[in-house]
């Protein structure tokens, strides 16, 4: 397995969220770290730009949800 370092704790503690190269995702959310694919699969929308609450990650253009800590969708139906 190779491991790359994302950002410092620090960088994360201040801004919540970092993307990191190859289109990852680092999120500080409930002093938890998550790392998820940054695009959103329905059409590409860069989701740390996305809103956050209760760990539940919503994509701005089509308001598909993703569960923060498995990455998965919650919102099926909004992926076609």
């Amino acid at each position: 397995m190779n491991w790359q370092r994302a950002c410092t704790m620090t960088a994360l503690q201040k801004d919540r969220v970092k993307v990191i190269k190859g289109g990852i995702a680092v999120f500080l959310h409930e002093d938890h770290v998550f790392a998820i694919d940054n695009r959103c699969p329905h059409m590409g929308f860069p989701l740390h730009m996305g809103s956050l609450k209760n760990g539940i990650l919503t994509c701005q253009w089509h308001h598909a949800r993703f569960d923060l800590s498995s990455g998965g969708t919650l919102d099926l139906g909004r992926m076609i």
